[in-house]
C-alpha cells in the first residue's frame, strides 16, 4: 500500500475515534462532599461512572470550596450535584444551575441536595423552588438494605433507556418523602 493511502487512512481513523469520543457527553460531579477531591466521596463515583465507558470526561468539582461559574458549568453536558458537607455558597450555586439548565444543560440531583435537613446542604437561589423535582429539606433514610429499581410506572420512557437493574449498596439512602413538585412526573 503506498503511503498516501496509509497517511490517508490515518487521518480517517483519527477523525472517526476524535468523533466518536465526541459523541460521548463530558460530565461533571458537583458536589460538598468532603474537603479534598482524592476523597473516596468524590473518587467512588467518578470510578463508576467511568466504568460505563459512556462519557468521554468525568470532572470533580468540590463545591464545598468552590462555587462554579455558568461559563465553568456550560463546559459540560450534565452535572450531578450532590452535598455531604455544606456547599460553599448554596445561593450562587443554585442561581448557576438553574442558568445552565435555562441554557440546555442537564443537572442530576441525587439524595442529599434534596432531602437534607441541613440549611447549606441543599441549593437556594433560583433553584429554589423553580426547578426542584423533589420538594427540599424533608429527610433522608438508609434503612431496610439494599434497594433496586423499583416499580418503571411510565415504560419505554427514554431516561430509563437501556436500564434494566439497579441496586444499591447497603447503606441506600434516598428521600423520606416521594412527593414531587406540582407538573413533575414520576417514571
Amino acid at each position: 500500500m503506498n503511503q498516501r493511502i496509509i497517511g490517508a487512512l490515518a487521518v480517517v481513523s483519527l477523525g472517526v475515534a476524535a468523533q466518536a469520543l465526541e459523541l460521548k457527553p463530558r460530565v461533571a460531579i458537583c458536589a460538598a462532599a468532603s474537603a479534598s477531591v482524592t476523597a473516596v466521596q468524590f473518587t467512588d463515583p467518578q470510578a463508576k461512572l467511568n466504568s460505563t465507558n459512556l462519557f468521554s470526561a468525568v470532572d470533580i468539582i468540590n463545591a464545598g470550596s468552590t462555587t462554579p461559574s455558568l461559563a465553568q458549568l456550560s463546559e459540560y453536558d450534565a452535572v450531578m450535584v450532590w452535598s455531604n458537607v455544606n456547599f460553599q455558597n448554596s445561593t450562587t450555586l443554585g442561581d448557576n444551575l438553574a442558568d445552565y439548565v435555562d441554557a440546555g444543560g442537564g443537572v442530576v440531583m441525587t439524595v442529599f441536595a434534596v432531602s437534607t435537613t441541613s440549611a447549606n446542604r441543599f441549593l437556594l437561589g433560583r433553584w429554589s423552588p423553580g426547578y426542584e423535582i423533589i420538594p427540599r429539606n424533608g429527610g433522608n433514610l438508609s434503612t431496610g438494605g439494599a434497594q433496586g429499581l423499583g416499580n418503571i410506572l411510565v415504560p419505554g420512557h427514554p431516561i430509563l433507556d437501556g436500564v434494566n437493574t439497579f441496586t444499591t449498596g447497603t447503606s441506600a439512602f434516598r428521600p423520606v418523602s416521594t412527593a414531587l413538585q406540582s407538573g413533575c412526573t414520576l417514571i
